[in-house]
């Protein structure tokens, strides 16, 4: 899966279909309106509660979070083993304490921003260390690593 921006919007083309990860989550032409199970386009989609996606694809586990209330209400195992964090964090986001508890609760292999929104909070409050691409294509990972922050152009300005 390759992920680029778009305008302003972070987008990923998996083989033909487009997911935007905006204000609403977007597979091709349909969008995500809640909390539930979808399949677009080959993607699996599992909603547990509002704001937050687990999406999967060809072996890739994304999930995209859009942390404007504090910490999600997660029970599920749907959200485990993450390859990618798809994060947008707004003028409405609670508290980077509770944003970064949540994102080491959930361990995700890396993360990337929707916005750039408290993006310099985040990477201050998490030490992560940053990597600025145009473009970045994600791949399931047999080793260990640090986890990383990937800044596209929608999360540098």
């Amino acid at each position: 899966m390759i992920f680029k921006t778009r305008g302003n919007t972070l987008i990923a083309q998996e083989k033909k279909t487009i997911i935007e990860f905006g204000d609403k989550l977007k597979i091709g032409d349909i969008e995500i309106s809640g909390p539930g199970e979808y399949e677009v386009g080959g993607i699996l989609v599992f909603s547990p509660e509002e704001h937050i996606y687990s999406l999967r694809s060809a072996g890739i586990h994304i999930v995209y979070w859009q942390a404007l209330n504090g910490k999600p209400n997660i029970e599920s195992d749907a959200l485990e083993d993450i390859d990618l964090m798809v994060l947008a964090l707004g003028e409405k986001t609670s508290s980077i304490k509770d944003v970064a508890a949540t994102i080491n609760n959930l361990d995700p292999k890396d993360i990337t921003l929707a916005t750039p929104a408290l993006r310099d909070k985040l990477i201050k409050s998490e030490s992560l260390p940053t990597k600025e691409v145009e473009m970045w294509k994600v791949t399931q990972e047999e080793t260990e690593k640090d986890r990383e922050l990937i800044l596209l152009p929608c999360s540098k300005s």
